[in-house]
């Protein structure tokens, strides 16, 4: 049988227990009050969140559904917008593969227009070479047709004066030189002057005073001559009323072939009048020569020949020009005698 000590002592053990167990129940209750607080704060948490998160959802569908609701057309418009802009990705690319395609055809239309250009200043420089031989053959033709009978009624002359009376402005006849249509010359001689000479003009001229002291023939002498030569003959020369003025001659107008009369040669002034050229300039640009060169006397051979190259580069025209004239005149004339 137990005893009572020990009774109490086991009595003692199991209150000890019981407290102990009630404290941890305690603690655990408390604890699992605590937990349970917690768990509500964090389902009160929770729950805030998601009522926050739904009133943000509807607030985000709310304009959704009014642009939806109200206004179709700019989903529509969206979206064919964006089709467009998925569609118009290979287009571009298209659009650029066809700039370039029309960029290189502009370069080749570029280079074929540059080649084009240099072949027509080609064929323009080909074109004014074949003119110009044309004319030279044409010319040459045209001559070939010419008989010596022909030939021998051209004649082409130039005169050198020398200065007369004070400080020499006055002209008097120092020399004349008359050459045929082949240059052959017909006549070149210097002429006694009739009053003293005051100026040579040496360095235009030529003249100097051994020239003229050597000189046999007179001026009347040379008139002669000269009126002879041109007997029926068709005078060329260049500024001719000067040459006959100190000649003291007189030819008739249908036979004169003035070089710085005629029309081709002469040049425009600021006032529409036509102008005389000089016998240099006209050598050089139409007969590529240079003739009264700087620094040296003018020769008057030389210059009856220019003049009379001249004449041949337009003979045909310059002639049907005066045939022209003379029918008119011809006719002007009949009819005054009628009248």
């Amino acid at each position: 049988m137990t005893q009572p000590t020990e009774i109490i002592q086991v009595i003692h053990v199991i209150n000890d227990q019981a407290i102990a167990g009630g404290s941890i129940m305690t603690t655990h209750s408390s604890l699992a009050s605590l937990g349970d607080s917690d768990s509500d704060t964090d389902t009160d948490i929770s729950a805030n969140a998601n009522a926050d998160t739904r009133s943000d959802n509807r607030r985000r569908r709310q304009p959704t559904k009014s642009l939806l609701n109200d206004d179709s057309t700019l989903d529509t418009a969206s979206i064919t917008s964006s089709e467009n802009s998925v569609s118009t990705a290979p287009s571009s690319s298209s659009a650029s593969a066809s700039a370039s395609k029309a960029a290189q055809k502009k370069n080749t239309s570029s280079n074929s227009n540059s080649n084009n250009k240099n072949s027509n200043i080609k064929n323009k420089n080909g074109k004014n070479k074949k003119n110009k031989k044309g004319k030279y053959n044409k010319q040459k033709q045209q001559e070939a047709k010419l008989t010596q009978a022909d030939k021998a009624r051209y004649v082409a002359m130039d005169c050198e004066m020398v200065g007369v009376g004070p400080r020499g402005y006055q002209s008097m006849l120092a020399r004349v030189t008359c050459i045929g249509w082949d240059g052959n010359v017909l006549l070149d001689e210097f002429v006694k002057p009739t009053q003293p000479v005051t100026n040579y003009r040496t360095h235009i001229s030529g003249i100097t005073e051994q020239d003229l002291t050597l000189a046999t023939m007179t001026i009347e002498e040379c008139r002669t001559k000269v009126l002879s030569l041109l007997d029926n003959k068709i005078l060329i020369g260049h500024a001719l009323k000067n040459d006959m003025k100190v000649l003291q001659i007189q030819h008739p107008w249908h036979q004169i072939r003035d070089t710085g009369k005629y029309h081709q040669f002469m040049q425009k002034r600021a006032d529409g009048i036509l102008w005389p050229r000089k016998l240099k300039d006209l050598a050089q640009t139409r007969l590529q020569r240079h003739i009264q060169q700087d620094g040296r006397p003018h020769d008057p051979y030389e210059d009856a020949k220019a003049a009379l190259d001249l004449y041949r580069l337009v003979r045909c025209n310059w002639e049907s020009a005066i045939c022209y004239k003379l029918e008119k005149t011809k006719s002007i004339l009949a009819g005054q005698q009628q009248t």
